[in-house]
């Protein structure tokens, strides 16, 4: 991890740890603070305070707050030097960059080109452009302006620019790739812009180039030559960290085995590993020390290890949910750590779909519960990042999902055969029941009328209940039947596993215990109409005894049932019952091609 030379010295730590807390502050009293402690500051609002070399003035833009971002700007000398305004984080973001991912950013967009014009050519790391970054986040206004620029520079030839350097990155992405893996395509801008029209006449008219495809495809044999697919996963932990992120782990007495001091005398806890404190709580699941060294030093938020991954990554592919939403609860710069992408290709959902790499911990779970609990885990975490990511593909390949599919091909031929068994199971009781049921019902307690045909105990009310209960056991077995029946000609598909399945498994269970109960209270009808003369006390005991095995099957499997009920009550409710509908934003958005809604962050 590259670290800024300009991080403030320890004397200057609170100073800036106030300014960070401050930056995320709503109120009008942390506005004036951070325009106060800017003003102390030799560069201003472009005085490099985080562990990625973010300015003030950076991050102001980064969570929209355009009316501070503006008062920054005006509180600029007016000799400020245009170099040090077009200043780059350790990303390559410029400030443009950052203000080109809201649509509200346009005025301060229009003020800041205006002190810097040359930002509009400026690239990032990966070779992408403030209109790129506009794309990416489907901002159609900002991207409409910055065409506009963007083709009046075009325009004249001295200035050495086309478009293809404004829509196109290093790896040969251009804005239509990015349009259509966000999913920000139909009717934008960037589909219908006359210039890409241009380009794609261009590369059709090349008839010549299409007939030598053909002829090379023909005699290509490399086909025949195929690897399979494997993920490689080394989880490996930076040695660097700074002296305010060790100190808050000292205090909690963390256990080391190596510590080395700089030629500026701070001192660097790690292990053998490599492993820093916070990433050692997060992977350990620590959550109190988490939390203190988040709340001592904000910005270790943007702390990365050897590989690249932050404190959610860690926390996430570790399956330490509780600091996963510690840290999320903290709420500073979640969609800047969200968006963090490793030296592997991994995004924060690539991390669902890694195996756990600590088996010590986890409760003993039905393979349906854990890919249950693997797949809604998967749901909530995409719909926290951005649209982007859905569809990004790692260093092998691979999108979350498919990474997913095939770390979780084990667990869901386990759950497959699980459902088959337990379907298989339930099959066979609510037979006998429905033959008991069939038996009962043709043969009627008591006997029936030679004359009429009429039962004997007719007027009785238990024969009522008998009656009624005996059709009901009838009812709700045969429609258990056909909803286990469906689990055996179920097509198994890995996102039927998330709540589809889990679904119908609850309801079969439900309908088994309704049949299970109203058969036992169509025995106790039966045998109370046969001893009605008896006395109270015998009448208790068979009820008693009619109840005993249904006690039985209940507590055998309500953990079960209680687990089902619990991964689907969300669902219940907000589909069902309608009482916490989704969130309009959750609501609108499109699902991808695997049956999830896409993030929105």
């Amino acid at each position: 991890m590259q670290v800024s030379d300009d991080i403030e010295s320890g004397e200057r730590y609170e100073a800036t740890k106030s300014l960070y807390k401050a930056l995320y502050g709503e109120s009008e009293s942390d506005a004036r603070h951070v325009l106060e402690e800017c003003g102390k500051l030799s560069n201003g609002a472009l005085h490099v305070f985080t562990l990625h070399n973010n300015t003030p003035l950076h991050k102001t833009c980064y969570i929209k707050n355009y009316d501070l971002a503006n008062k920054l700007l005006d509180q600029l000398p007016p000799d400020f030097p245009i170099s040090r305004l077009m200043f780059q984080n350790s990303c390559g973001n410029s400030l443009l960059h950052d203000s080109s991912t809201s649509n509200k950013g346009v005025e301060f967009i229009t003020k800041l080109l205006t002190k810097a014009p040359g930002m509009l050519h400026q690239k990032n790391r990966w070779g992408e452009t403030a209109a790129f970054q506009a794309v990416r986040y489907g901002r159609r206004h900002v991207f409409l302006y910055l065409v506009d620029k963007i083709d009046k520079l075009c325009a004249c030839p001295q200035n050495g620019f086309d478009h293809l350097y404004f829509f196109q990155r290093h790896d040969k992405t251009t804005i239509l790739h990015m349009a259509i893996l966000t999913g920000y395509y139909e009717g934008e801008p960037w589909c219908t812009w006359s210039a890409i029209d241009n380009i794609r006449t261009q590369k059709r008219s090349q008839e010549d180039a299409l007939e030598l495809v053909k002829i090379l495809v023909s005699l290509d044999t490399s086909w025949q030559k195929t690897y399979r697919k494997k993920p490689e996963v080394t989880p490996s932990i930076n040695r660097v960290c700074t002296n305010y992120v060790n100190k808050a782990a000292e205090a909690h007495d963390i256990m080391v085995n190596e510590t080395t001091e700089d030629e500026n005398g701070s001192i660097s806890y790690d292990n053998e590993n490599g492993d820093t404190p916070l990433i050692i709580a997060a992977t350990a699941g620590c959550i109190e020390i988490v939390e203190e060294i988040l709340e001592q030093c904000p910005q270790a938020m943007e702390h990365l290890n050897r590989v690249g991954q932050n404190v959610l990554h860690v926390s996430l592919k570790n399956r330490n949910l509780n600091v996963f939403r510690l840290v999320l609860k903290k709420n500073l710069d979640i969609r800047g750590s969200l968006r963090v992408i490793d030296y592997h290709g991994n995004c924060i959902l690539h991390m669902v779909g890694l195996k756990k790499l600590n088996f010590a911990a986890v409760k003993l779970k039905s393979p349906l519960l854990q890919l249950s609990d693997n797949l809604r885990l998967f749901e909530d975490v995409q719909m926290m990042c951005p649209s982007y990511l859905v569809n990004h593909r790692n260093n092998q390949k691979m999108t979350p999902f498919e990474l997913m599919e095939l770390n979780n091909e084990e667990l869901r031929s386990n759950a497959k055969d699980w459902l088959r068994q337990t379907a298989e199971y339930c099959t066979a009781v609510i037979i006998l029941i429905v033959t008991v049921t069939f038996a009962a019902a043709y043969t009627v307690p008591g006997g029936s009328d030679q004359n009429t045909g009429f039962p004997i105990l007719i007027r009785k009310p238990f024969f009522i209940a008998f009656t009624m209960t005996d059709v009901l056991t009838l009812s709700f077995a045969l429609t258990a039947l056909a909803v286990f029946l469906s689990l055996l000609t179920s097509s198994y598909k890995l996102r039927s596993f998330c709540r589809s399945l889990p679904q119908k498994v609850l309801f079969g269970f439900t309908l088994l215990f309704c049949s299970v109960t109203m058969m036992m209270i169509s025995f106790a009808s039966t045998v109370i109409l046969i001893f009605s003369g008896r006395k109270q006390w015998t009448k208790v005991f068979i009820y008693i005894a009619a109840f005993v095995p249904v006690f039985i099957f209940v507590v055998s499997y309500i953990p079960l049932y209680v687990k089902l009920a619990r991964t689907l009550k969300y669902w219940f409710i907000t589909k069902c019952l309608g009482i916490l509908p989704l969130p309009a934003c959750i609501t609108a958005m499109p699902k991808d091609a695997y049956g999830f809604r896409r993030g929105g962050i």
